[in-house]
Formats: structure tokens, sequence, C-alpha cells
């Protein structure tokens, strides 16, 4: 089969009619072939019969949830090879991110943000799905579209907060409650900032700091605190 994108036939779910509108037409103005279903189940029958190249989920789906239904394809030996992102459009911590993985998910997009249609000039979350369809069908190679921060907070709150506020500057936002699950979420990225909570329960923000800077030497590690208001950053 021919590398080109047009060659490539990719399979979108979601729920939301506008926001599938989008999505189809950032693909197909990419080169990409789309087919498109509206819910869980609609979205199993057309796997099955299409065999599409790759599967964008909508990890909310109607009658079955984007979870459900890559377990099911994924156990399936005629679509268990076919690459399946799943996406949400709002931020989710660690823990489903790994789920999605669990599930059989081969990569997980979260806080996908807005799309819009038209003639716009539609930034940063379209091209985040573009990119992440390419590295799924292996089309060239992995290129990190926005410095990432990793915040490692135990506090979900805290977690939801950073989030929302310093992907507004332009990073994307990498969360997790502890340093296994950020490695996890991370997946051989390097970030350009990393926010370490002093104060958590399995390891502290101190004991992790020495850990931080010899993976990610390049690295600008911020250490958090609520207890005072001491701030320590290294380079």
């Amino acid at each position: 089969m021919s590398e080109q994108a047009g060659t490539r036939r990719i399979l979108i779910a979601d729920d939301d009619p506008e926001r599938l509108k989008a999505l189809v037409e950032w693909l197909q103005r990419e080169g990409f072939s789309v087919l498109s279903a509206e819910d869980g189940l609609e979205a199993l029958d057309r796997a099955r019969e299409e065999l599409p190249d790759a599967i964008i989920l909508n990890l909310l789906l109607r009658r079955i949830d984007g979870l459900r239904v890559c377990e099911i394809l994924k156990s399936n030996p005629a679509t268990t090879n076919i690459p399946v992102l799943l996406t949400t459009g709002v931020h989710v911590d660690a823990d489903e991110g790994q789920r999605a993985l669990a599930a059989g998910a081969d990569r997980f997009l979260s806080d996908l943000g807005p799309l819009s249609t038209g003639s716009g000039r539609e930034l940063g979350a379209g091209q985040d799905l573009v990119q992440a369809v390419r590295m799924l069908l292996g089309a060239e190679p992995e290129l990190e579209l926005r410095p990432i921060l990793l915040a490692i907070d135990d506090d979900p709150d805290n977690r939801a907060f950073l989030t929302k506020a310093v992907s507004r500057q332009g990073f994307e936002v990498v969360t997790a409650p502890n340093a296994t699950q950020a490695r996890r979420q991370l997946d051989g990225r390097r970030p350009a900032l990393i926010f370490l909570d002093v104060q958590m329960p399995e390891e502290s923000g101190l004991t992790l700091l020495p850990q931080m800077l010899r993976d990610f030497p390049e690295s600008v590690v911020v250490m958090m605190t609520a207890y005072g208001s001491e701030q320590v950053a290294a380079e």
C-alpha cells in the first residue's frame, strides 16, 4: 500500500456532530480518506466492515464508550492490528490515560480542545490530532509540536488548575500523581519544564528532584509547596 495520506482510510467516532464534522474536515484536508461514526456501536460495525488503516475514538461515546470499543476491536483477530487513538476534549488525569492504554489503545490524546470548521485558521488541537494519526500510521517521526510541561502532584485539583493555566501559554501539559505514571504518560518524550510538589505521600518532590535532573538534564525543574513561600528552580 502506498504511504501517501490519500491511500489511508481513517475511521473517526464522535457523538458530537459539530466536533465530528471538524475532525473529518481536518483529516480530509490532509489528504486522508475519512469514514465516520456517531456512536460506539456504529464505530464497531464500520470498523469490522471497512477495516480502516487507523481508528480515532472519543472516550465518551454513546451506546458503547470508547474504552469498550477499543477492547472489543483489540480482541478481534480481524481488527486487532488496526492502530487506535483514543481522544477526549477535556483534561483527564493520568489514571484515565492508563485505562486507555490498558484497553489496547496505541495512543491517548487528552485535552484535545475545541476544533472549528470553515475557513478560519485552526491551530493546536487539529494539528495535534493529525500528527498523532501520522505517528500511528508510521508516516513520519514523532515530533513535539509544543514544549511539554510535566507536573507531578498528588492533588488532582492542583493538576487540573495547572493544566488549565499553563496550556494557554502554548505548552502541552502532562500531569501525574507520581513519577511512575509520569514516565508512562511521557512515553519517551522529554519535558522542557517540570513542576514537582514538595509534599507528596509516596515520594516527595525533594526525593524526586535528583532523578528528574538525571533523567532530564535539559529541563527546568520548579519545586512547588503549599506550606511556605520557598520555591527552588534548577536548570
